[in-house]
């Protein structure tokens, strides 16, 4: 709702591939300014870790999956239940990572 109200159009659960093929699913796309947007919580590094895995190893393979993602020219933005209070600067965020998108970092 939130990104509505800041004048996106997000797509929702995006599949994401690259050359190699599927790099994940993501939250939200803003393809038109090149950035998609994560909602993280510390849940998916506590309980939620699969069993024979560390947290580590979730936050190691979540890294890669990002660099992936950011190998395809989009930006990512994440965001945590704490960022939507300001939502000002979930803007400078999006706005930013457009920034770097256009300009090819």
């Amino acid at each position: 709702m939130l990104l509505h109200r800041l004048g996106y159009t997000p797509q929702l659960q995006v599949q994401i591939v690259d050359a190699r093929g599927a790099c994940g699913r993501v939250d939200f796309e803003l393809p038109a300014i090149g950035t998609v947007v994560e909602f993280d919580g510390k849940v998916k590094y506590g309980r939620y870790v699969p069993e024979g895995k560390s947290a580590a190893d979730v936050l190691w393979e979540e890294k890669r999956r990002e660099d992936r993602i950011r190998g395809t020219g989009r930006q990512v933005v994440r965001l945590t239940w704490t960022d939507l209070d300001r939502p000002e600067l979930v803007d400078r965020m999006i706005r930013d990572a457009a920034d770097r998108a256009r300009s090819g970092e």
